[in-house]
This record gives C-alpha cells, structure tokens and sequence, in this order.
C-alpha cells in the first residue's frame, strides 16, 4: 500500500500538483512509519515549499534514523545536509531582515522627533 501512495505521489508532483503530493507521502509515512524512503522523499518535496524547511528537516532526520543500509543512508544524509543547510538559511535570512526593517524604521523615527 505504501509502494501505491510513493508512486501517486511522484505522478501527481510530475504533474505539478505538488500539494497533493506531499499528503500522500504524508500518508504513506503514516501507512508505514519504519520506511525511511517515505520519509526522505517527503523532506525533499517540502524543500520546494516556501514554509517546510523545518518541517523537511523533521523528516530527514527520521529518514537518516531509520535507514537499514548503509548505502541508502548516504542518500539520507544528503537530504538532512540540504535541510540543516536551508534550515540556517533561513534563519540567516530572517535575521537579515529583522535587522534592515529595525534600520530602516530608525531614521523616520528620529526625523519625525526633529521637525517637532
């Protein structure tokens, strides 16, 4: 049943309905929890989703902790680097832009105490 869900979901992203994707990798993770593949391919679809860095590194963990061989587990690993990765990105990110938005309001409040 889990092999049915993985492949829907790779047709439907194919077709770029990438939402419905991940529900059903959401799905076959729940039908199989142990499957470390489910997992991984689950945290690689929400790389590509604008707020599911940390919840791709939720799943790539599991991939990596449930991984049997060791071959496949390099893989996982990949997928947990890009999520630590794009994780600290993000967080670089956002850190850069609280910083600017705090510049940026300074200077109009000391010019508008000046002209009063």
């Amino acid at each position: 049943m889990r092999e049915l869900h993985c492949s829907l979901a790779f047709c439907t992203n194919s077709l770029g309905r990438k939402e419905q994707a991940i529900d059903t990798f959401r799905k076959a993770t729940k039908l199989e929890r142990k499957s470390a593949a489910s997992y991984n391919n689950l945290a690689c679809l929400l790389f590509e989703t604008d707020d599911g860095v940390a919840e791709a590194l939720e799943h790539a963990r599991e991939a990596v902790k449930l991984a049997g061989d060791k071959e496949r587990v390099g893989l996982y690993l990949d997928t947990l680097g890009w999520a630590c990765y794009l994780t600290v990105f993000s967080m670089t990110r956002a850190r850069r832009s609280k910083r600017r938005s705090i510049w940026n309001a300074a200077p109009k409040r000391y010019a508008s105490t000046s002209e009063s």
